[in-house]
């Protein structure tokens, strides 16, 4: 069993649509939960979930919201052992972000 952060999942989607991280935001508590395809490193197995969990967001959520901070989430990772060892990861995150598009002035 290993555990990550979301770390690369906010990277990944920030660079994926193209934005850059907001100075405002605004989140949702929301958990979602998202499982990669299986690979031969740990590395590309976090790298598929954390693809499923932007694509589960965007296509749930919509195009602006995104996993938000790493400190929201998590990845599970699990060696199935065999004929062909192979690691499945399973990337949460427990609030998503959007760029805050109306900020209060005060």
């Amino acid at each position: 069993m290993v555990t990550r952060t979301l770390a690369t999942c906010a990277a990944l989607f920030m660079a994926w649509t193209g934005q850059a991280a907001p100075a405002s935001a605004m989140c949702r508590n929301v958990t979602v939960v998202a499982t990669g395809s299986p690979a031969k490193s740990i590395d590309d197995a976090v790298a598929s979930s954390t693809d499923a969990l932007v694509a589960k967001i965007l296509k749930t959520y919509g195009r602006n919201w995104g996993p938000g901070s790493h400190r929201n989430g998590s990845h599970h990772c699990d060696r199935a052992l065999g004929y062909r060892p192979q690691w499945t990861c399973q990337a949460k995150t427990v609030a998503i972000c959007a760029p805050d598009t109306n900020p209060q002035k005060d």
